[in-house]
C-alpha cells in the first residue's frame, strides 16, 4: 500500500513538474512572439498552455500589431475571463477596445481595470476621455481629476483637453481642473501664459505660495518669452523688493551677479564664443569693481553681448548714462552700446562705436537720450556689436564698463 501511496505522489510530482515547465516554456515562446510580432509562435504558445492567459495576453498584442483587431480583442477578452481580476488585463482589452471604436466596451473595461486599481491614473484618464466623448462632461472632468491625483505627469494632458472644451473661458478650465498642487497650478499658469492671458496666469501664480526658486525662475521665464513684461517684473519684485520701474539693477557691477538668471538684471549671451565677461577690481570708474569684456577673435556680429532688461513707462522720455574704457579694441565691427524696443527689437538709440579710449581719458562717458512708444513696456540696454561689411569679421581687445544710471526727463 506504502509503495503505492508513494507511486502516486511521485507521478503527481513528474506531472507538476512537467506542467510547470510547459507553462515556462510557453510563456518564453509567447513573450518572443511579442518581441519578434510573429503570430506562428504566438499560436504556438496559446497552443502548448491554452488555460495561461499569458499566452492568450501575447497573442492579443501580436494581432493588434498585424492589425487583425477583431481576434486580438477576442484573445485580450480570453485572457480577461482566465484571469478577471488582472488590472492590467482589463486595462489593455480596454485599450483595444477604444482604438477599435467600440466605446461603451471599452468604458467598461477600464470601469473594470480602475475598480481594481483604484489609484492608477491611466484607466481613469480613458475612462474620462470616453465620458467626455459622450457629453458626459462633468463626470468625464471627475475621472480626469482621479488620474491626475494618481499621475500629476497627465496635468499637461488633461489642461489641453480642458482648453480645447472650453476655449477662451479660463474660469470653466480652472473649475474642471481645480488644480490641489503647486506643480499644477504652475502648469495651469504656464498654459495660460502660452494663451495669452497672463491676468489669468498671475491670479491663478499667486493663489499658491511656496513655489521653489526654479518654479519661479520657470515661470517668469515664460513671461518673458511671451513678451509680457510687466507680469515678469510683479512677479520679479516679489523676490526683488527695491526694484521700481525705469530704475537699473546693479548699475555699478557691485552685486553678485552670475549673468544667467532670467529677468531684469544683467544678462551675458550664451553660446557666444570669442567672449569672456568678468568682474575686474583693477581700476572702477567708481566703487570697487567693473565689468570686463574681453573679446577674443570670433564674436559674432549684431549678437548681444551684455543685456539688461528694464521695465518702464510708455511714451515717456529717458536718458541713460555710464562710463566706458578699452583696450587695444580693434575690428571691422566694433562695439556698441544701444537701447532696444523689448517688444520689437527697434532701436530707440545707440552710441557711435566704441573706440580706442584717447590718451589720457582712462574712463569716458556717454549719454543716450530716447523716448518710449506708446506700447513700450520695457527696454534692453545691449552692448554688441555693430554688423561687418566683410567676412570673417574678427574682433581683439578689452572693454570696461561702469557706472550705468537711467532717469526720466520729463
Amino acid at each position: 500500500m506504502q509503495t503505492f501511496a508513494a507511486g502516486i505522489v511521485g507521478t503527481f510530482l513528474l506531472w507538476a513538474m512537467w506542467s510547470t515547465a510547459q507553462v515556462g516554456y510557453s510563456r518564453s515562446v509567447a513573450e518572443t512572439s511579442s518581441e519578434t510580432r510573429q503570430l506562428s509562435l504566438a499560436g504556438r504558445a496559446v497552443d502548448l498552455s491554452p488555460a495561461d492567459p499569458e499566452t492568450h495576453f501575447h497573442r492579443a498584442e501580436v494581432l493588434w500589431a498585424v492589425a487583425d483587431k477583431k481576434v486580438a480583442i477576442a484573445e485580450a477578452e480570453r485572457a480577461v475571463v482566465l484571469r478577471p481580476r488582472d488590472y492590467f488585463l482589463w486595462l489593455r482589452l480596454g485599450y483595444y477596445l477604444y482604438f477599435a471604436g467600440d466605446a461603451d466596451g471599452a468604458l467598461h473595461s477600464f470601469t473594470e481595470a480602475a475598480r481594481r486599481a483604484p489609484y492608477y491614473a491611466e484607466p481613469h484618464f480613458y475612462i474620462g476621455s470616453i465620458l467626455l466623448q459622450q457629453g458626459r462632461r462633468d463626470e468625464g472632468f471627475a475621472e480626469f481629476r482621479r488620474a491626475i491625483a494618481s499621475d500629476n505627469q497627465r496635468i499637461r494632458d488633461v489642461i489641453s483637453i480642458a482648453g480645447e472644451t472650453f476655449g477662451d473661458d479660463t474660469e470653466s478650465i480652472v473649475r474642471a481642473i481645480r488644480p490641489q498642487s503647486r506643480s499644477s497650478r504652475l502648469a495651469l499658469s504656464q498654459y495660460f501664459v502660452e494663451k495669452g492671458k497672463a491676468d489669468e496666469a498671475m491670479k491663478l501664480f499667486n493663489e499658491s505660495a511656496g513655489y521653489s526658486e526654479q518654479d519661479r525662475q520657470k515661470f517668469l521665464q515664460q513671461l518673458l518669452t511671451a513678451k509680457r513684461f510687466s507680469e515678469a517684473f510683479e512677479l520679479w519684485t516679489a523676490l526683488h523688493k527695491d526694484a521700481s520701474p525705469g530704475q537699473l539693477t546693479d548699475p555699478g557691477f557691485e552685486g553678485r551677479n552670475n549673468f544667467k538668471d532670467p529677468g531684469f538684471g544683467w544678462q551675458q549671451q550664451r553660446d557666444l564664443p570669442g567672449v569672456q565677461i568678468s568682474v575686474d577690481t583693477s581700476a572702477p570708474r567708481s566703487g570697487t569693481q567693473s565689468i570686463l569684456v574681453t573679446f577674443k577673435g570670433v564674436a559674432k556680429p549684431g549678437a548681444p553681448v551684455l543685456t539688461q532688461l528694464v521695465r518702464v513707462d510708455p511714451n515717456v522720455p529717458y536718458s541713460v548714462g555710464f562710463a566706458v574704457r578699452t583696450q587695444d579694441v580693434v575690428s571691422g565691427g566694433l562695439p556698441v552700446v544701444a537701447v532696444l524696443d523689448a517688444n520689437d527689437q527697434k532701436i530707440l538709440a545707440e552710441t557711435d562705436p566704441l573706440e580706442q579710449t584717447a590718451a589720457g581719458e582712462e574712463w569716458q562717458e556717454h549719454r543716450l537720450d530716447f523716448a518710449t512708444g506708446s506700447t513700450t513696456s520695457a527696454i534692453i540696454i545691449a552692448l554688441r556689436r555693430r554688423n561687418c561689411s566683410s567676412s570673417p569679421c574678427p574682433i581683439f581687445g578689452r572693454l570696461w564698463l561702469d557706472d550705468f544710471s537711467m532717469k526720466r526727463t520729463d
